[in-house]
């Protein structure tokens, strides 16, 4: 700060971190410890706090096999599962439609549509109705191997194909393109 005051007076016009980047390099080049930022004398270094899980991990974390989560996983599940009643109840449902879907149970599906419909979570309340006006495509998931998963596959290559060649070529060019790959 001293330094930075000094230059400044002689006409640096610069920020503090600028200044704090290059001493860094210069300490690096010269083989020297970085320079710690603890005001305290003889003050040691804490671990620094981990970052919160972002909410898609959090999902993960949820509908992933408890058997397979890690152990900070299963942590952050237990600790958002006391947040809140509500939440709780989320958790509840999301984890056993995992299960019914990953074990492939269609005869447990009713009685989770009406845990759903009971929840008094909107969201889970308008799932299960949209799972209900489509119930035979998704009893036909739970009960048949097949999957259009690969179909899906090769429908999104192909418009990933069609968007890198939008309004730079015909249809003879996009033929020739999709047979290649």
């Amino acid at each position: 700060m001293h330094l930075l005051e000094e230059i400044k007076l002689q006409g640096y016009a610069g920020q503090r971190a600028i200044l704090r980047n290059y001493f860094t390099t210069l300490r690096k080049a010269q083989g020297l410890a970085p320079r710690s930022r603890s005001i305290l004398p003889g003050a040691t270094a804490v671990a620094p706090m981990r970052k919160a899980p972002t909410l898609r991990t959090l999902v993960w974390a949820i509908i992933r096999h408890t058997a397979k989560r890690t152990a900070e996983e299963t942590t952050w599940v237990a600790q958002i599962r006391t947040a809140h009643p509500s939440v709780e109840r989320a958790v509840g449902l999301a984890e056993d439609f995992a299960v019914l879907v990953r074990k492939r149970q269609p005869e447990q599906l009713e009685g989770w549509l009406e845990r759903a419909q009971q929840s008094g979570l909107h969201a889970f309340v308008n799932l299960a109705k949209r799972v209900r006006q489509d119930e035979a495509a998704v009893r036909a998931a739970l009960t048949l191997p097949w999957s259009n998963g690969p179909v899906e596959g090769h429908i999104n290559r192909l418009k990933v194909l069609k968007r890198q060649a939008y309004g730079r070529a015909k249809l003879d060019l996009l033929r020739i393109r999709l047979l290649a790959s």
